[in-house]
């Protein structure tokens, strides 16, 4: 196994950390080739195993980043450490950082009417300079896709963020990677909803404790949906640790067997 990436029911995720992330997609800019890179979390994983689209966009894509403390937790039970977690919010934050230094252009397409329009405002009071094409927001129809498409690929664009639900978002991303022609394509789920400032970011001590997925649910209580359905992705995180074990006991008893048959 690549010791740069660790085995969550057959996903590969990067065991990469921030420092190490930002270089590595800055490299993706350079090459000027599409590239999709995914904010991993539990109930995405969840949602992949049973969904061959989605299942076949994680084996596609070239950077999966560990965005939750579900992922944390599964490396240790499974014996393969993920070295940090790296937020799909706090990633994009550096990403401004790197964008106004470097002189890149970034697009926001996702969330409600106007947020994302916020967000931008908003990115631009933080970051100023830094140079934000455009926004649109993700409740567009069939019908305003192309339209949307068009606009994007016409822009030469660094860095497109992507703010849509789970599994849209990741299959959105991977049908038009390569018709958008933008280096790094990236889902960031709700990020813009928090950076336009409409839904408050949890405190700074649940931040570094993991605990931003039950902040998110205290304050809009329709994420409990998602919530109960964490226990599952734990039960197949012990199921994978079961199965590898019997894998790991019937070989060693193979290898028994295959040792004692070279005696006679």
């Amino acid at each position: 196994m690549n010791e740069k990436k660790v085995n969550i029911f057959g996903f590969q995720i990067d065991n990469i950390r921030m420092a190490e992330a930002i270089p590595k997609i800055n490299g993706f800019i350079k090459d000027r080739l599409p590239h999709h890179v995914i904010t991993a979390n539990s109930l995405m994983l969840n949602a992949a195993m049973n969904n061959n689209r989605l299942k076949e966009v994680f084996h596609r894509s070239h950077l999966v980043v560990p965005d939750s403390i579900g992922l944390l937790l599964a490396g240790k039970i499974l014996g393969q450490p993920l070295a940090e977690r790296v937020p799909g919010i706090d990633l994009m934050y550096q990403l401004f950082a790197l964008c106004q230094k470097e002189r890149y252009s970034i697009y926001l397409l996702g969330a409600k009417l106007g947020v994302a329009a916020q967000a931008a405002e908003n990115i631009r009071q933080q970051f100023p300079g830094l140079n934000i094409a455009g926004t649109h927001h993700g409740y567009f129809a069939d019908l305003e896709k192309d339209l949307v498409i068009k606009e994007i690929s016409s822009l030469k664009l660094d860095i497109l963020f992507v703010g849509l639900n789970i599994p849209r978002q990741e299959l959105w991303i991977d049908q038009h990677l390569n018709s958008l022609g933008v280096p790094v394509i990236i889902g960031v789920g709700g990020s813009f909803d928090v950076i336009s400032g409409r839904i408050k970011r949890a405190p700074t001590a649940m931040q570094k404790s993991g605990l931003e997925w039950l902040w998110r649910t205290i304050i809009e209580p329709w994420r409990i949906k998602r919530i109960i359905l964490l226990p599952v992705f734990l039960w197949n995180v012990f199921r994978q640790k079961y199965q590898a074990q019997r894998e790991k006991v019937l070989k060693q008893k193979q290898a028994q067997r295959a040792k004692r048959g070279t005696k006679f």
